[in-house]
C-alpha cells in the first residue's frame, strides 16, 4: 500500500506499483493480487499479465 500523497501513491494504477505486487505474486504462486493506495483498490489477474491494463491500453486519469 501507498499512501495517496507519496508520488507511487497516487494511483493504484502507477507504474511503480503493479510490477512489484506481481513479483511478488508470482513468488507466492497466487493467480490474483492488488495495488491499494486507500482510496483505490485494484485486482489484477496473473494470466492477464501481459495484456494492456485496462481495454485499450487506457488508465484512468488521476
Amino acid at each position: 500500500m501507498k499512501l495517496p500523497g507519496t508520488p507511487e501513491g497516487r494511483s493504484a494504477f502507477d507504474d511503480r506499483l503493479y510490477p512489484d505486487a506481481a513479483q511478488k505474486a508470482d513468488n507466492a504462486g497466487v493467480q490474483f493480487f492488488f495495488t491499494w493506495n486507500v482510496n483505490e483498490f485494484v485486482v489484477w489477474e496473473r494470466s492477464q499479465w501481459e495484456e494492456a491494463p485496462l481495454d485499450g491500453g487506457q488508465r484512468p486519469a488521476g
